[in-house]
C-alpha cells in the first residue's frame, strides 16, 4: 500500500504504474467492482493479444443496465486499426470503449511503453492514455461478448461536474488523439471533439456565460460536418446539434415584486404558459394585465383557445405562431416553476429571442405557515379515515411520492408539502374504488371517474366535503363543486412487466392525446381554431377514454408498478412496514429506502434549495364552507 497526498486521479494511477510487479495489470476504479471471473476470463483469452476486453455494466442507485455493442465484434485477434477505432464509433461499438478499467494488459507492453498518465488532466486521460497506448506500440487484442465490470456511476461523479477546467480536459484529449491517428480516421476525433464541445455549450447555456457559449458555437460550426459524419444514422443528433450552432441566449431576469410593474417600463408582456397559476396574482396586483399582448403554450389540446387572464382574454398560441405575429418591445413572463430551463432552453434553441428579458414567475407561497399546518390538519384526518376503510376491508396501501419522502427524512410532512400520497395494489385499488359512499364517514368523498363525470385527472382522491378548495390549475378543478375539497392522492402501484408498460403507454398517447392531435391538425395546418376545443373534445369524451384504460390496466395488471422498477414488485412493495408519520405509524413499501433513492435520488436526505420547494398553494379555500369563512392564502 502506497500512501501520498491527494494529487488527483492521473497521480494515483501513476504510482501504480511505477511499482506493479506481474504479467498482467487490470485498472479498477474506486467506487466499482468486478464479477468474480473477469480477470480469469479475460487472462484465458488473451493468448498472444496485448490486451483483452470485456463489456461491461453502468450502475447506478436505482440498478444497472448490460452495455453491449450494436454491432458483433467476430474477430478472434483484433488488429491494431481496430483497437483504436472501437472506442471512436461508440454507436456501434459501446460495450468496447476507450476506458482503461474494462481491459487486461499485458505487463510487458506496459513496461516497454513507458507511458503514464497526463497529470494536467482531471477528466478522461485514460482515453488519452489507451489510444498512445495502442497506436504508438501496434497493440492487437481480443473481445469477451460478456459484461463483467461494473463501472458506478454516481450523482457527484467527475463526469457530471459542471466545471469548465474538468469539461474543456476532454476537448483537449481528442485534439491529442485526432494527432495521433492517421489521416483517414481523424474525422472520427473531431466528432467527438463536438459532441464534447456541445456538453459544454449546454452548460453554459445553463450557466447564461454568453462568452462560452459563443466560443463553443464556432467550435462545434468548425467541427460540425465531422459530427454529422460520425452520426449518420442518428440523423436527430446532429439537427440537435445545429439548433445549439443557431441559439441566442435570451437574459433571464429575477425581479424585485415591489419593483416589478417598475422593471417591465412601457413594455408588453407576453406569457409562457397559460393557465397563470403562478403569474396571474402579480398581474392583478400590479394592475398590468392590459400589459399583456399574447400568451404562449405548449400544449396543443389549448392552443387556439381563450385564456382568461384578469378581466380579459388573450388567444394562446405556439411559440412557432407567436413568431409570425411580429410583436416587439415586450418581456417574456415564464408562468411556471418546475420547467423553468427546458422552457428558456426552447426559448434559446429558437434563435429569435435574443436579449429578451424572460422574468420567471416567482413561486407561489402560503401567507402563512398556519395555513400549511391547518391543511395538513385536514389531510391528516383523511388519511386516517382512509387507513380504517382499508383495514376493515382488509386491503393493502403504502405511503408513497412526497409523502413517504416525509416520513423518512421529517417523519412527518415535508414542512412545505401541502398534500398526502398513498399508493395501493391494482386488485385493492379497484376493490376500494368500487365501495358505496355508506363506507365512508359522513364527512368524506371518493373523487374518482366512477362518481364524478367530469373528473379528468388521474390519481383517486379521498376527499373532506366540509372543506373547498380551488386549485389555479383547471387540469384539477371540476364542474361539480362539491368535490373541490381538500383531499389526498390515492394511486395504483401497476404491473412492472415492461410490454404492460408499453401497452398502457402506447395507450395514453394515441387515445388521450387523439384530442390533442386533432386540435394540432385544425389550429396549425388550417391556421385556425375553425373546430373549437370544446367540440374536439366531445369527439372524444375524456372520461370514456379515461375508462377504457381502466378497462385495460384492468385486464393485463394484477400487482406491480407503473414505474420501471429495477426489483420485482413483491421485493419493493410486498407486504409492507411500519414508518413514522407525524407521531402515528403507517405502512411503507417493504424497501422504501430503494424506492425513495429511484424517485428522489440518492441524497433524498439532503433538503432542496429554497428554489425547488413546491407547494400547491390553491386559487381559493375554506376549512369549513358552511361558515363562510375563506382563508387569505
Amino acid at each position: 500500500m502506497f500512501h501520498q497526498e491527494n494529487g488527483g486521479l492521473s497521480s494515483a494511477l501513476n504510482v501504480g504504474l511505477r511499482n506493479f510487479s506481474g504479467d498482467w495489470l487490470g485498472f479498477v476504479d474506486s467506487d466499482d467492482w468486478v464479477e468474480p471471473e473477469m480477470y480469469e476470463a479475460l487472462r484465458s483469452a488473451i493468448g498472444d493479444a496485448d490486451v483483452a476486453v470485456c463489456s461491461y455494466f453502468v450502475d447506478t442507485v436505482s440498478g444497472f443496465e448490460e452495455i453491449k455493442n450494436k454491432k458483433k465484434i467476430r474477430e478472434r485477434v483484433i488488429s491494431t486499426e481496430n483497437m483504436f477505432l472501437y472506442p471512436l464509433m461508440r454507436d456501434d461499438y459501446m460495450g468496447f470503449c476507450g476506458y482503461v478499467w474494462n481491459k487486461l494488459y499485458s505487463a510487458g507492453v506496459i513496461k516497454d511503453s513507458g507511458l503514464f498518465f497526463d497529470e494536467k488532466i482531471k477528466y478522461a486521460m485514460d482515453v488519452l492514455f489507451y489510444e498512445s497506448l495502442v497506436l504508438k506500440y501496434k497493440c492487437i487484442g481480443t473481445y469477451v461478448d460478456k459484461p463483467l465490470y461494473h463501472y458506478y456511476q454516481r450523482d457527484d461523479a467527475i463526469t457530471k461536474s459542471e466545471s469548465y477546467d474538468i469539461k474543456t480536459d476532454i476537448l483537449v484529449v481528442y485534439k491529442l488523439v485526432e494527432e495521433m491517428l492517421p489521416c483517414q480516421y481523424k474525422f472520427r476525433a473531431r466528432g467527438f471533439y463536438c459532441y464534447h464541445a456541445g456538453a459544454i455549450l449546454e452548460l453554459a447555456r445553463k450557466k447564461r456565460d454568453k462568452e462560452m457559449f459563443a466560443k463553443m458555437q464556432d467550435e462545434i460550426r468548425a467541427h460540425y460536418r465531422d459530427y454529422k459524419r460520425t452520426n449518420r444514422k442518428f440523423p436527430k443528433k446532429f439537427k440537435e446539434m445545429q439548433k445549439l450552432t443557431e441559439a441566442k441566449l435570451v437574459n433571464r431576469c429575477g425581479y424585485d415584486i415591489d419593483r416589478f410593474a417598475e422593471q417591465i417600463g412601457d413594455r408588453s408582456i407576453v406569457s409562457f404558459g397559460a393557465y397563470m397559476q403562478f403569474g396571474d396574482w402579480i398581474m392583478q396586483n400590479y394592475d398590468i394585465s392590459n400589459k399583456i399582448v399574447s400568451v404562449i403554450d405548449n400544449s396543443a389540446s389549448i392552443q387556439g383557445s381563450t385564456c382568461e387572464i384578469a378581466d380579459r382574454k388573450v388567444t394562446v398560441v405556439s411559440l412557432k405562431k407567436f413568431l409570425k405575429l411580429n410583436i416587439t418591445d415586450f418581456i417574456i413572463l415564464l408562468n411556471t416553476n418546475r420547467h423553468v430551463d427546458s422552457m428558456i432552453r426552447q426559448l434559446d434553441l429558437s434563435g429569435e429571442f435574443e436579449n429578451v428579458d424572460v422574468f420567471v414567475a416567482e413561486l407561489r407561497k402560503y401567507k402563512s405557515n398556519e395555513t400549511i399546518r391547518k391543511i395538513q390538519t385536514v389531510q391528516l384526518g383523511i388519511l386516517d379515515e382512509f387507513v380504517r376503510i382499508c383495514k376493515k376491508h382488509n386491503l393493502s396501501y403504502y405511503l408513497v411520492g412526497g409523502t413517504l419522502l416525509g416520513a423518512a427524512r421529517h417523519k412527518g410532512f415535508i414542512p412545505w408539502d401541502d398534500d398526502i400520497d398513498v399508493g395501493m395494489p391494482q386488485d385493492d385499488f379497484n376493490e376500494f374504488v368500487k365501495l358505496p359512499s355508506s363506507e365512508f364517514g359522513k364527512e368524506f368523498v371518493l373523487h374518482w371517474i366512477t362518481t364524478d363525470k367530469t373528473c379528468v385527472h388521474v390519481p383517486a382522491r379521498l376527499k373532506d366535503g366540509k372543506t373547498y378548495r380551488l386549485e389555479w390549475s383547471k387540469g384539477y378543478e371540476t364542474a361539480n363543486e362539491k368535490y373541490n375539497a381538500i383531499g389526498i392522492c390515492i394511486f395504483r402501484e401497476l404491473s412492472s412487466k415492461r410490454e404492460l408498460g408499453a401497452r398502457i403507454s402506447l395507450y395514453d398517447k394515441f387515445w388521450l392525446n387523439g384530442r390533442e392531435i386533432l386540435q394540432r391538425v385544425a389550429y396549425h395546418k388550417l391556421g385556425l381554431c375553425i373546430v373549437s376545443p370544446g367540440t374536439i373534445f366531445s369527439i372524444f369524451p375524456l372520461t370514456a377514454i379515461l375508462k377504457m384504460r381502466e378497462m385495460l390496466i384492468s385486464i393485463f395488471a394484477k400487482s406491480g408498478s407503473g414505474y420501471k422498477w429495477m426489483k420485482p414488485w413483491n421485493e419493493l412493495f410486498g407486504e409492507g412496514v411500519s414508518i413514522e408519520f407525524e407521531g402515528k405509524t403507517y405502512n411503507a413499501p417493504s424497501d422504501w429506502d430503494y424506492y425513495l433513492c429511484i424517485m428522489f435520488g440518492a441524497d433524498y436526505m439532503q433538503l432542496p434549495p429554497p428554489e425547488k420547494r413546491f407547494s400547491h398553494c390553491p386559487k381559493k379555500l375554506s376549512f369549513d364552507v358552511k361558515t363562510g369563512i375563506w382563508e387569505d392564502v
